[in-house]
């Protein structure tokens, strides 16, 4: 992939690449876990709805959850072996990644410590630990702090070309702006994965963990002495998902990080099922049937309405109809004398929503960007929202072909194209392709009688 010119598909391998290595986090636990509960976490994460739709999209939410529980697992391990630096090092090596990919990386820290400090508190109540549950050596989180700085100060400054991107991460805490348009109610993302669809209040495929959620908490604060670091991650996804239900700012992918969470309490949840006095036979025929209706849950999220209105996990998408548009314009750009650097006049007004049509449009430099209709539009390609409200015909001194294009639901685009250039296109497709078959010499022929 070329570094200065990214390709969608590029970028797009990016989150799918994170979210094919995240699979490999329940093997990292198993030691935590148990074999049980690492199976029953990889088939949750790996046919989860919400992950699949969002590890589609250009989105850095993936590599966020990757860094993170990179770090938590390394940290962890870093407390079970005996020569802990390296993984106190790589742990903290995650963490910067983690705190230079997204603004939000102190809700991670401050949940983990919320998850930390109300398992202490669940087992001193109990009179079972008279220490923390779950031990902190100072050395290991002075080198994984020691890391997580370095890594995080090479990332902002573009390792030391670009010092000012410091103070930049410092400053994005200071400056804060909440589009209504994201604005949702504190239930939002309860909602959005066990209550309903956008079509109406029909259960969702996410519902069917309730029980094992239920099951995994049970598990959890049970066992809490035996394995207290069970109950500190679930009491993080607790707080995980109440500090961003109270946050304004909502979108399906923010979800995700604590969805992960869920699935966790879901593993534990499953082992301790699968240890009670249920039939074992029972239990394996149930787990088998909700396994086939949640991976098949997760293909049609990913690829059957990938960018469907009906797919809840599919906020405003980008309409693939939106690269037909692109493709259109290049081969209008192929008959143009100056190809790239035809004129383009892209005309929104102020309120309209257009992105990502500037990035689709990067190669084209010659694009102009209105907010009010020109006087004169003589460009060789005009594109505006079809709006009745937007009157372009009067400024127009020549004649175009008008398409319709997608961007996303619900925006509709007018793709005008030249008349003459329209034709020019015409003309093209409707050549003959030029055969690539050389005409034999008579004397070559075989002449038989």
């Amino acid at each position: 992939m070329d570094r200065n010119n990214p390709s969608e598909a590029g970028l797009r391998s990016f989150s799918a690449f994170a979210g094919w290595l995240l699979l490999l986090i329940p093997l990292a636990c198993r030691k935590t876990l148990g074999s049980t509960s690492s199976l029953s976490l990889g088939l949750i994460l790996a046919g989860s709805p919400a992950l699949l739709a969002i590890n589609r999209s250009y989105i850095h939410e993936s590599l966020f959850i990757l860094f993170s529980l990179s770090g938590i697992a390394c940290l962890e391990m870093a407390h079970r072996v005996k020569r802990p630096l390296a993984w106190a090092i790589t742990g903290g090596v995650f963490w910067g990644l983690m705190a230079s990919t997204k603004e939000s990386w102190p809700l991670v820290l401050l949940c983990l410590g919320i998850g930390h400090g109300s398992t202490n508190l669940v087992l001193r109540y109990h009179r079972r630990l008279n220490g923390p549950p779950i031990s902190i050596h100072t050395p290991i989180w002075l080198w994984a702090s020691g890391a997580a700085l370095l890594t995080a100060v090479a990332m902002y400054s573009s390792w030391g070309r670009h010092l000012p991107g410091i103070r930049d991460a410092l400053l994005t805490f200071f400056i804060y702006e909440n589009d209504p348009g994201h604005s949702k109610p504190w239930y939002y993302f309860l909602n959005l994965l066990f209550c309903s669809n956008r079509l109406g209040r029909w259960l969702t495929a996410d519902s069917m963990l309730i029980p094992f959620v239920i099951a995994g908490y049970y598990a959890a604060f049970r066992n809490a002495a035996k394995h207290p670091a069970h109950l500190g991650w679930a009491m993080a996804t607790l707080a995980l998902i109440g500090i961003h239900s109270l946050i304004p700012y909502k979108t399906p992918w923010l979800m995700t990080l604590p969805f992960v969470g869920i699935a966790f309490t879901c593993s534990i949840g499953v082992r301790w099922l699968m240890e009670t006095r249920i039939p074992q036979t029972l239990t394996l025929a149930t787990l088998l049937i909700l396994s086939v209706i949640w991976v098949g849950a997760g293909f049609r999220s990913s690829l059957v309405l990938p960018d469907h209105r009906t797919n809840r996990h599919a906020y405003s998408p980008t309409s693939t109809d939106l690269t037909k548009m692109i493709d259109r314009i290049k081969s209008i750009a192929a008959l143009h004398p100056d190809h790239n650097d035809l004129p383009i006049e892209a005309i929104f007004p102020e309120s309209s929503n257009y992105w990502p049509l500037p990035w689709y449009l990067r190669d084209f430099q010659r694009t102009a960007w209105h907010n009010t209709v020109p006087d004169q539009i003589t460009a060789a390609i005009v594109i505006a929202p079809a709006t009745p409200d937007i009157a372009l015909s009067e400024s127009m001194k020549t004649d175009y072909i008008s398409e319709m294009r997608g961007l996303r639901p619900g925006v509709i685009l007018r793709l005008m194209i030249r008349k003459d250039l329209w034709e020019s296109l015409i003309e093209s497709k409707e050549k003959p392709p030029r055969s690539t078959l050389t005409t034999p010499d008579p004397s070559e022929t075989d002449n038989r009688s």
